[in-house]
């Protein structure tokens, strides 16, 4: 037995020594006045060893209660994997829910430790923990804390102020939160009182999502810093963990950072580092400078660890400490000139400089805010993200970046892909001419393609997502769409409501994210304005452009995903996914609502290009599986094409998201179909289906009468008031006859019913709100929207769109199908067929009735609909003005003979309506 000790023992040794010649202790040199220089001592994360054999307590307390259930599978997977291979000594795990159980002294979990037990009694399980740290003879201890907080319980066992370390033990804490409701507050407290490990160690561990990738990445980071905190090497002159406190240490772990109050020269001259056998450690032997990016990322974030536990325990902030940390960041970033190049390489050094300032504000606006006893959070919540963002040494949120499957590891495989084909068409992209200043951003002057001819480009693609889509210049059409939920969905919806022009009718998203970022006057929709006195200057994105004579080199990079994602974060504002049907469908809009506001008759030159650079940037789109196969259907079987979703087509299910994808797809490749059978009755169903989807949830009791007459609302109250008074007058009601008919004041109202009934059928038979012959209402019609279903598509667009394909060299069809397809009959046709099938799978599947058949079944059903609307609004309407207006006198008699108690009146008449 001892041989194999003294074995393991020197196999640590010389994986100690291995690893120290790798990594080795470094000095760094911090500038904390403009002449006066301090040290740091940083450890090196990559000093692990194997720990020591036995000389470990390890306890985990689990919450089991309820709330755990959907989280608890991930945690003792990944428990099993990532953590307990790794925990040297003893281990003893407990669970605590209603009580607190002791299961076993090993380190694995198994499925029965789940029981599901109730509330969780965190004072019992504090005592536990309290108790045994106290009762093991191990000078090093680890305590993993696990909790969601669901329905807590805090039965006050022990108080937080009465928690403490034992003198001479090093205990770690490893505090995990699960969700959005565990106890921050509470459990920072407890961390603060039994913790005096690594300063290294992140306060906080946050599983928020409770999914299985969120649970095995802080797993995994958990068992990175138990391995850390395995070496523990010994310093011959004594450092602070942070400045301005009393208190020294003659020890440090991996990943720590000891403080010095005096020059590196001297520091390097005089410190010996040993290992706990007494071995040297030697120091890597040049001095290097703590520069700002150094200090927010690393440096500062141990700092705040440890000043926000000296709060927790009541042992104060140092005076100056905060001012210290703000003037040796100012010195670093005095000498970072705000370089006023627009090359790549200057661009991107100013784009580091402004994230690392902001980055600094807010590590010091959070930590201020933690450690002040005026701050207050609007939640626990909300004190967590603090905590995890001025205390936990990552640069951003890579949680957030895998929302809608498209995280760090899938944006480094996009970007390895767009740079092995950057690489082979560079010969070619060098060749292209230069950019035209027509096609440069007009406020900054540059160009996608000025950007991918720079010689520093490989640069710009080593930087984060973010970082990436801020530097990287995408120029393109500035237009104003308000952000919403259902484009970020289906960007088939998106609706431009404005496209700027001169001198603005190219610009980059840099121009609107630099304008955002200096704090420009903004809403919901991210929008900047770029003349104040013009209505017409406002954008909110952008709307990718590629010049004519650049898109047949350039096709294969704007077929990539990082080309996608810069679109898809240039147009719907966000960065979190990419939506490869995005820049299509943006295109689609802003060339539709183009044609619309230009007619053809009357275009500028700039309009003209314009278009003509729209349509050349997206047929580079035109070859994919899904548009060919789509483009086939409109060509076969255009019925099947424009229904919302139909049956299988040739491999894949066609899909028409929103009457802009076909009309948009039809004037790219109208010189196809020119060989249709009947290209105008492709025109007719593109109408049809643009009125069934915008009348597919209309509402109106009489629809007919709205669309196919043009009798407004006023022009129908007039004519109730007209039709009332002459059936007041034909009833010939008196006062004798009601004297006579009437016993109680009730009774007046039921008589006028009675007899205006009675008279009623001559009077509307006279006056009919009906016109001879149906015709479409066409400023009703003109108002019909339906984002949803038809996206940028008006009725007058639509009017615009048809023209266009019938003018040009080689138009689709004639100026006499357009007229057709838009006469008065021919819609009536329409809005009938649109009523009658709301569903798009049977409108497109029925046979377009006749206008000649249309205009009879319509006729019939606006009799209907006047008879439906005068009985339930003209007789009501009658009788209220009648009664209302029966002399007072007459009225108080009838009641006045009602409470006289008249025995022998007759039975009132029955009602006919």
């Amino acid at each position: 037995m001892g041989s194999c000790v003294g074995s393991y023992r020197g196999l640590q040794d010389s994986f100690i020594h291995k690893f120290c010649e790798m990594a080795r202790p470094e000095i760094y040199r911090l500038m904390v006045t403009q002449n006066v220089n301090h040290s740091i001592l940083s450890i090196p994360s990559t000093m692990t060893s194997f720990g020591q054999s036995g000389d470990y307590y390890n306890i985990g307390m689990f919450d089991v209660s309820g709330s755990m259930c959907e989280v608890w599978p991930h945690i003792k997977e990944n428990w099993n994997r990532e953590v307990a291979p790794l925990l040297n000594g003893s281990t003893d795990i407990y669970t605590f829910g209603d009580d607190v159980k002791f299961r076993r002294s090993e380190t694995n979990l198994e499925d029965g430790d789940f029981d599901c037990s109730g509330t969780e009694d965190l004072g019992e399980a504090l005592k536990t923990i309290h108790e045994k740290v106290h009762q093991r003879k191990e000078i090093n201890c680890r305590i993993f804390w696990i909790t969601d907080g669901g329905s807590c319980e805090d039965s006050a066992a022990i108080g937080i102020d009465d928690l403490h370390i034992p003198q001479g033990k090093t205990i770690e804490f490893y505090l995990l939160g699960v969700g959005d409701s565990f106890p921050v507050q509470y459990s920072i407290d407890i961390r603060s009182k039994l913790h005096n490990g690594s300063a290294s160690c992140p306060t906080l561990f946050w599983n928020r999502l409770l999914d299985h990738e969120g649970t095995l990445a802080e797993m995994v980071k958990i068992g990175e810093e138990v391995t850390k905190g395995m070496l523990k090497l010994n310093v011959s002159i004594p450092g602070k963990i942070v400045p301005l406190i009393p208190e020294t240490k003659t020890n440090a772990r991996c990943g720590e950072f000891l403080y010095y109050e005096m020059e590196p020269e001297q520091l390097k001259s005089s410190l010996v580092i040993t290992a706990e056998d007494g071995s040297s450690i030697p120091v890597e032997e040049g001095i290097r400078l703590a520069d700002a990016r150094f200090l927010v990322d690393k440096l500062y974030k141990q700092w705040v660890s440890v000043i926000m536990q000296r709060h927790r325990n009541k042992q104060g902030v140092p005076i100056g400490f905060f001012e210290m940390m703000e003037n040796c960041f100012i010195l670093q970033m005095k000498d970072c000139d705000d370089v006023a190049s627009s090359n790549i390489k200057d661009r991107i050094a100013r784009k580091n400089i402004k994230h690392l300032k902001l980055e600094f504000a807010t590590l010091m606006n959070q930590s201020r805010g933690i450690v002040s006893l005026e701050s207050k959070f609007q939640n626990e919540i909300e004190l967590a993200e603090a905590i995890f963002k001025s205390t936990v040494q990552s640069r951003y949120d890579d949680r957030l970046l895998k929302i809608k499957g498209h995280g760090e590891s899938e944006w480094t495989d996009d970007i390895l892909a767009f740079k092995e084909i950057y690489l082979s068409l560079k010969d070619e992209i060098e060749a292209l001419p230069e950019p035209e200043a027509d096609d440069c951003c007009r406020v900054l002057m540059g160009s996608f393609i000025g950007d991918l001819k720079d010689p520093d480009f490989l640069d710009v693609l080593q930087l984060n997502k973010m970082i990436f889509l801020m530097t990287m210049t995408f120029t393109g059409i500035p237009i104003y769409a308000p952000v919403k939920d259902s484009a970020q969905i289906n960007p088939w919806t998106l609706h431009v409501k404005n496209i700027c022009v001169s001198p603005f009718e190219i610009l980059s998203q840099r121009v609107i994210e630099s304008a955002l970022t200096a704090g420009a006057d903004s809403t919901n929709d991210k929008e900047i304005r770029l003349q104040q006195d013009n209505p017409g200057s406002v954008c909110n994105a952008i709307v990718p452009i590629v010049p004519k004579q650049h898109c047949k080199a350039l096709k294969k990079l704007i077929r990539t995903n990082v080309f996608a994602v810069g679109a898809t974060f240039c147009i719907l504002k966000n960065a979190l996914i990419v939506d490869h049907s995005c820049h299509l469908a943006a295109l689609a809009c802003v060339w539709f609502k183009t044609i619309q506001d230009y007619p053809a008759a009357s275009r500028p030159e700039f309009i003209v290009k314009r278009l003509s650079d729209i349509e050349e940037t997206a047929k580079v789109y035109m070859d994919r599986p899904t548009i060919v196969n789509y483009v086939s259907a409109l060509q076969k079987n255009p019925s099947l094409a424009l229904m919302t979703e139909s049956e299988e087509q040739e491999g894949s299910v066609l899909k028409c998201e929103s009457i802009i994808k076909p009309v948009f797809l039809i004037s790219l490749v109208k010189d196809q179909l020119k060989d249709m059978e009947d290209p105008g009755l492709l025109l007719k169903l593109i109408v049809v289906e643009f009125l069934g989807r915008c009348l597919s949830s209309y509402t109106s009791k009489c629809p007919y009468m709205d669309l196919t007459t043009s009798v407004t609302e006023e022009m129908r109250q007039a004519k109730l008031e007209q039709i009332s008074s002459e059936l007041l007058e034909g009833a010939g009601l008196g006062d004798a006859e009601l004297l006579t008919s009437c016993f109680a004041r009730q009774d007046v109202a039921k008589h006028v019913r009675q007899k205006v009934a009675d008279v009623s059928g001559d009077v509307i038979a006279k006056s009919s709100l009906l016109p001879d012959v149906p015709q479409p209402n066409v400023d009703k019609i003109a108002r019909l929207r339906h984002s949803g279903s038809a996206g940028q598509v008006s009725w007058q667009g639509l009017q615009a769109w048809a023209q266009e394909l019938a003018c040009g060299a080689t138009p689709l069809w004639s100026p006499a199908s357009v007229q057709d397809a838009f006469s008065g009959p021919m819609v009536v046709s329409y809005v009938h067929h649109a009523l009658e099938h709301r569903q798009s799978r049977e409108r497109m599947t029925r046979a377009l009735t006749s206008h000649v058949d249309a205009r009879d079944v319509v006729s019939k059903r606006l009799i209907s609909e006047q008879e439906y609307f005068i009985r339930h609004n003209l007789l009501p309407k009658v009788v209220s003005r009648d009664a209302a207006g029966a002399p007072e006198q007459l009225v108080q008699q009838v009641a006045s003979r009602s409470q006289a108690g008249t025995r022998d009146r007759p039975k009132p008449p029955s009602i006919t309506t």
